[in-house]
């Protein structure tokens, strides 16, 4: 994420078991690659080598994006964790959660 605010990034989003990667940019989230599903207890991992990312579902290589035209944002000013975590209730049914973070690893 941008260090100076919660515009700018690329990461991972999980809801409902599925996870993708994301970039956000200028505020806007646009889901760029399908990861498919996740358990409780899967270790999701971002990992990028210039413009191509990564997606990892418990040590396994599940999607990658190639930011050919670079439109994602990074270097110095870029060094930041951001995270969003939400969750609702259905009227008269069950409550829903987003997935929970036990740790983060960041390098």
């Amino acid at each position: 994420m941008s260090n100076a605010s919660f515009t700018h990034g690329v990461g991972i989003r999980m809801a409902a078991g599925h996870c993708w990667l994301i970039r956000l940019a200028a505020g806007t989230p646009t889901l760029m690659a399908d990861g498919g599903t996740f358990q409780p207890g899967s270790r999701l991992r971002h990992h990028f080598v210039g413009n191509l990312h990564t997606l990892y579902v418990d040590g396994r290589s599940v999607t990658t994006w190639n930011d050919s035209g670079a439109t994602a944002s990074k270097g110095s000013g870029f060094r930041s964790l951001g995270m969003l975590g939400q969750g609702c209730k259905d009227t008269f049914g069950p409550r829903r959660f987003g997935p929970a973070m036990d740790y983060v690893m960041m390098g």
